[in-house]
């Protein structure tokens, strides 16, 4: 059987981004999503993380915006980074037109966003509404699919070298240890202004500690900037 670091490490090195979870509602889709973050944090796969759902860890970033993703992805460039995108059948889908929102964040998340060395979990509740697009094996290396609260089968074609076959099942999987509500709705939408004013600040805050500014003089530097915009 192969081990669970083995193949993460597998995953989270391969040049595809994607990674679509699907499931009934309550079969514990975010929670398994955030158990592989959990893991990839733990084993160094991962630096950092975000989600558009709320998170109770230091290491992850709630956005909820497109523009918002992008500044983040762009600020920590060389940072090995993962995003969780819940609820994506609701904020992507459209059954009558093909929103701008989803229009846009097809191309820098499909094709775009390995170059910032990052990855992305895309949760959705039926897999036929996944669409075409994000099940190309140029862009999305592997489906999990959840059977139940502790049960999955993982579809990718790079298990096949590891186990000689394309799907594994997966049993007793622990919840993760990241606090999250699982009532909590995750809101995204094309953009949000006043979140990323508050990524650059927070940005501009990190280099001028890295120059040796102390905190009074951090506090000066970014007031004059926010008086001047």
């Amino acid at each position: 059987m192969i081990s669970l670091k083995i193949l993460l490490k597998k995953l989270m090195n391969h040049p595809a981004p994607i990674i679509v979870f699907v499931g009934k509602p309550d079969s514990g889709k975010t929670d398994c999503a955030l158990w592989f973050a959990e893991m990839g944090l733990e084993w160094e796969l991962l630096d950092m993380c975000a989600s558009n759902t709320p998170v109770s860890d230091n290491r992850f970033l709630k956005l909820t915006s497109l523009r918002a993703l992008e500044v983040w992805l762009s600020m920590f460039k060389r940072k090995k980074k993962l995003f969780i995108l819940d609820e994506a059948d609701e904020k992507l889908t459209n059954l009558h037109v093909i929103s701008k929102l989803s229009k846009e964040f097809r191309v820098p998340m499909g094709f775009q966003i390995r170059k910032f060395h990052a990855k992305l979990f895309l949760i959705y509740h039926r897999l036929k509404d996944v669409p075409e697009f994000y099940l190309d094996k140029n862009v999305t290396l592997a489906v999990v699919k959840k059977l139940g609260k502790k049960t999955a089968l993982i579809k990718s074609d790079l298990l096949f070298p590891l186990i000689r076959q394309t799907v594994l099942k997966i049993t007793n999987i622990p919840r993760t240890r990241i606090p999250f509500n699982t009532f909590g709705v995750g809101m995204f939408s094309l953009e949000n202004k006043k979140e990323e004013e508050m990524l650059r600040l927070w940005h501009n805050t990190i280099i001028l500690e890295r120059s040796g500014f102390e905190d009074d003089q951090i506090k000066a530097i970014l007031k004059d900037v926010l008086f001047q915009n």
